[in-house]
């Protein structure tokens, strides 16, 4: 944290995202920084958070990126931000990565493999 967001700034940062998938443009919306830095802070955030909360308990390899994404309100919201920025037509570098590649679909990870 700290590079694009701190943590107390986590919660505006989830308010401009809401507001792209209720509609507005994603290049009006305004942010100090490139979406996808702030995107690349709030999930580590709440994965960190997940280890927490599990209580020193083991956490399997994809639990915590699972977690953020099924089981809270933000990760409902970036994934649902994704989808809007997508349909929009923002750039491909700026959606793609707003979810861990367990989260891609299979046309999205092979359209994007090289050799």
């Amino acid at each position: 944290m700290g590079r694009a967001i701190t943590t107390g700034q986590i919660s505006a940062a989830l308010d401009k995202f809401l507001q792209i998938t209720n509609g507005s443009a994603w290049d009006q919306v305004g942010s100090n920084a490139p979406l996808i830095q702030v995107t690349t802070h709030i999930q580590p955030y709440y994965e960190e958070l997940a280890v927490e909360l599990a209580d020193g308990g083991p956490i399997a390899t994809w639990d915590a990126g699972r977690w953020f994404c099924d089981g809270t309100e933000a990760g409902t919201v970036l994934l649902a931000t994704r989808e809007e920025l997508k349909k929009a037509g923002a750039p491909f570098l700026i959606w793609r990565y707003m979810a861990r590649e367990s989260r891609q679909s299979g046309m999205e990870r092979r359209k994007n493999v090289s050799v």
